[in-house]
């Protein structure tokens, strides 16, 4: 649980889920980072949540980790709201499946640790 719950963990899994578009499929951390340079808003809340989530390995801050987390999972939202029928094919292969089932796993151990250590 404690290296589920570990913020590095959290920021790699954030960055391998798996973006499958209507050609290919890309890392979400590419889309993140392209979005981000032309300051597009889920690239803004994905870059700033995996600050916010390595910033939290200074002071051993919880609380930085889970809105780090927050940020995160806004920004998966606004993009598959953005742009669902482009990326469609995300929720239909497997191994897209998997990586974003990964970082929902990793999301909830780092909500638990959380929860249990206040």
């Amino acid at each position: 649980m404690k290296f589920l719950a570990h913020p590095v963990t959290q920021v790699l899994s954030f960055c391998i889920v798996l973006i499958n578009g209507d050609v290919v499929g890309f890392p979400y951390i590419v889309y993140v980072y392209h979005a981000s340079l032309q300051f597009i808003p889920y690239g803004i809340l994905g870059a700033d949540g995996m600050v916010l989530t390595l910033c939290s390995l200074i002071g051993h801050h919880r609380g930085v980790q889970l809105a780090g987390l927050l940020l995160m999972w806004v920004s998966l939202a606004v993009f598959f709201y953005k742009s669902l029928q482009n990326v469609s094919g995300t929720f239909t292969t497997p191994l897209c499946l998997l990586l974003l089932v990964l970082f929902v796993v990793v999301s909830a151990a780092v909500v638990t640790r959380t929860i249990s250590k206040t």
